[in-house]
């Protein structure tokens, strides 16, 4: 229990601290959904992303998903969870109401127009709802990376705030800093690889990897209906289901197809349940990533025109995806370090030299590196906050590097305070980036 209040009281003080972060810099091109701010005082304000108002005014009115067209119909989940939780919070404040009113009418005159203030009641109480629900999934994201870590390498080692600040790393990003105070799904850019790498490790550890897989085809299955990247957490439990039957050294049978199929079945009876309800009330379903942006089908449409253009495509691709890794270089730079710091340990004879990872924990990390390369980059739509979904996995081989052995004092110090400035950097400047138009996306 004292770690699950930690990790409440971490995520508070990380995302306190970026509402010091003033307004997003708008020496960037216009991008498609520019960001506004609020002021709170004189130091700290909240960033308002143009989807936000979407997904708040479809949280207060849950009908809007079902009219033809609306651009968050493929996402339902994500909508009903926020209003659940939102409606929750407005009824619970009923008795201050005409108190909530009048105090936003005070503070945000001049920056909303009336007719928004008038609705600031059920609106404020659907936006904390989403709040609560970032706050949330950046506490699964805790959790699962440390049941992830000790699975891995065993309990901590080290000084435990060492570890605490390991966590403030994994959450302590452009994404966070940027999103975590709006109604926005990006959290799930930290959430999403940690829950891969979970559910890897579960189903091939598991005695019974067939239950565990179906368990996490049920959950995966639901979540699509939140955020299409847990499209990914089929293909790993896939992937180490058939690892652990390698391992086994067990050939694959009818018995193995039938399992695999009936995952599959369950992973997207959700969606296709979804999709049919639109159907019986006359909807068409809509979904807004592959109309407006084109994910994923870009392929079909470069070659509808021509293989050279396709080709052409591609290398197009290329260069933009690699554009928008600069969000990765600080968790880069740290993991080079202390890879370093190992390398020269164990030349000066003074670190007990382990097997870091099991050949399975290793094919099951290098499995979702390469499953989410080929992701983001077959989607077809780049921006920086999307690539940032590497940072947690690169953070966790670095973890498991610093678990190998207890460190001294001072190495632990250096770690700590590297991590705190790095910290302090991100609220008060831009992450890294190669190209702005990508990285204001």
């Amino acid at each position: 229990m004292r770690n699950k209040i930690i990790f409440l009281l971490i995520i508070l003080l990380v995302n306190i601290t970026f509402l010091l972060s003033g307004p997003p810099d708008n020496k960037g091109p216009e991008s498609y959904c520019p960001h506004r701010y609020v002021r709170l005082n004189s130091f700290m304000g909240v960033p308002v992303n143009c989807d936000e108002f979407v997904f708040i005014g479809a949280g207060a009115r849950p009908s809007y998903l079902i009219q033809p067209g609306f651009q968050r119909q493929n996402r339902p989940g994500y909508i009903l969870i926020g209003s659940a939780l939102g409606y929750t919070i407005y009824y619970v404040l009923y008795p201050f109401h005409e108190s909530i009113r009048s105090f936003a009418y005070k503070k945000l005159a001049g920056q909303f127009s009336y007719r928004e203030l008038e609705k600031a009641v059920l609106y404020g109480s659907v936006y904390a709802g989403f709040i609560l629900l970032n706050c949330l999934i950046l506490f699964l994201t805790m959790l699962l990376f440390e049941k992830s870590m000790i699975m891995v390498s065993g309990t901590w080692k080290n000084k435990k705030w060492l570890y605490w600040m390991c966590l403030v790393m994994l959450i302590s990003n452009e994404v966070t800093k940027t999103f975590f105070w709006t109604a926005h799904q990006q959290m799930f850019t930290m959430f999403t690889p940690v829950a891969c790498l979970y559910a890897g490790l579960i189903v091939y550890n598991h005695r019974s990897a067939e239950k565990s897989l179906l368990i996490f085809a049920s959950l995966a299955g639901l979540l699509l209906l939140v955020y299409g990247n847990f499209l990914l957490v089929l293909a790993v439990i896939l992937g180490c289901y058939l690892l652990k039957l390698r391992a086994q050294k067990k050939s694959i049978t009818w018995h193995t197809f039938s399992v695999m199929a009936l995952t599959v079945f369950i992973f997207f009876l959700p969606t296709v349940l979804w999709i049919g309800y639109l159907r019986i009330n006359g909807i068409r379903y809509y979904n807004h990533e592959i109309s407006q942006f084109r994910h994923f089908v870009w392929i079909i449409d470069s070659l509808n025109i021509s293989f050279g253009y396709f080709l052409n495509k591609i290398i197009r691709n290329v260069i933009t995806f690699l554009q928008t890794t600069g969000g990765l270089l600080l968790t880069t730079l740290f993991l080079l370090s202390v890879i370093v710091y190992r390398k020269w340990k164990l030349k000066m004879g003074s670190h007990n030299s382990k097997v870091l990872f099991t050949t399975a924990t290793r094919n099951i990390l290098l499995m979702l590196f390469l499953l989410f390369l080929a992701f983001l980059w077959l989607m077809g739509a780049y921006a920086d906050r999307l690539t940032l979904s590497f940072a947690p996995l690169l953070l966790f081989v670095a973890v498991r590097l610093i678990n190998e052995n207890k460190l001294s004092i001072k190495i632990q110090w250096i770690l700590g305070i590297t991590i705190l400035v790095m910290h302090v950097y991100t609220i008060f400047f831009n992450a890294p980036h190669f190209s702005e138009e990508l990285f204001y996306q």
